[in-house]
């Protein structure tokens, strides 16, 4: 079964080197070469150098009983060419290119953390070349309009409600993955941002209304991000909070997403729901990453008239951005006039 190695599984020289890297500073001393990294950053290269690990353990179970002791105490040892090539085979037989891409490149990252001194530049090289061989698969197909997405997301929560016939664990779920297709179709933030809401800190209740508050360190574009929850969601999120998240074994904490066997679910498992959901409603599987196109093409279509709409709402500081890769409306406009004049003509 393929996983990623916790940090407490690595060898002693990379959890010490992985430590000492994420040192916070304080007044009188510079912390470590990545402490300025935000926190789910730190989580997500862990992540991936732990998918390498993994594979490592699997693929290659010799290198740990061969490889010299002297070797095992450096840290990132196991970054070499010979077991990067079979990492990257597994990796390019299973998933997309767009995450072949990524975890290389995380990968790359997280080593140059772990051991600064050594020289990864054929490690950026590989990355360059999977950068430029990316053939993300096309959204036209995937895009759907957010009051369609927030209705789904709504309606299946309503259903749930109704469906007696359901274990208590069961009703729980079901109504979690709603809320969090309407939630996310309302207020399109990062994978990140969405998975880590906590009630009572970015999730926050004032004078009977709720919003999202994100700090500046807490997003990609270094800026703070406040998001008003519209009025018909705040019932579906009360009933949830009141009487379906306490349903979860682990809901003693803060986190607004628990499951069966977590207090927190992690940023993929949350991607895995809400493309599994979608599948399921709607007949396609959107991402939470396309929760931002479709978006931004709704913003396009329907309010045309605010140019700056798009952009603002999914926090960019430049409408070009935006534009170039979250606006899908545009072609898809243009498309529908060609056709409907081709009609006209035949």
């Amino acid at each position: 079964m393929i996983r990623s190695l916790k940090r407490h599984e690595w060898s002693e020289a990379d959890q010490q080197a992985w430590e000492e890297a994420f040192r916070k500073g304080t007044l009188l001393s510079r912390g470590g070469a990545a402490a300025h990294m935000k926190p789910v950053t730190r989580v997500d290269l862990e992540r991936r150098y732990g998918q390498f690990l993994d594979h490592v353990a699997r693929v290659h179970p010799e290198w740990k009983l061969l490889a010299d002791p002297n070797l095992l105490a450096t840290s990132a040892c196991f970054a070499i060419p010979e077991l990067i090539e079979t990492y990257l085979a597994e990796l390019q037989s299973r998933v997309s290119s767009v995450t072949v891409y990524g975890s290389i490149s995380k990968l790359r990252r997280a080593a140059e953390i772990l051991n600064p001194k050594r020289d990864f530049m054929w490690l950026r090289v590989i990355e360059r070349d999977l950068g430029v061989a990316i053939r993300p698969a096309p959204k036209f197909a995937r895009i759907i309009d957010s009051h369609v997405l927030i209705l789904g997301g709504l309606g299946l929560m309503d259903v749930t409600l109704k469906e007696v016939h359901l274990s208590p664990m069961r009703q729980a779920e079901c109504y979690r993955n709603g809320l969090m297709i309407a939630l996310l179709a309302v207020c399109p933030l990062r994978l990140k941002n969405f998975a880590s809401l906590e009630v009572n800190r970015q999730l926050i209740q004032e004078n009977g209304s709720w919003l999202i508050s994100l700090q500046a360190h807490e997003t990609k574009e270094g800026r703070p991000d406040l998001r008003p929850l519209p009025s018909f969601l705040v019932p579906y999120l009360e009933t949830y909070l009141r009487n379906y998240r306490s349903c979860f074994r682990h809901a003693e904490g803060q986190a607004l997403w628990v499951g069966r066997r977590s207090n927190r679910l992690a940023s993929n498992h949350v991607a895995k729901l809400v493309t599994q959901t979608t599948l399921a409603l709607f007949g396609k599987p959107i991402s939470p990453h396309l929760f931002r196109s479709c978006a931004a093409s709704a913003a396009s279509i329907y309010a045309g008239n605010t140019p700056h709409l798009a952009s603002g709402l999914l926090n960019h500081r430049s409408r070009e951005i935006t534009e170039a890769h979250y606006n899908r409306a545009r072609s898809s406009i243009f498309a529908k006039r060609f056709s409907d004049l081709v009609n006209n003509l035949r």
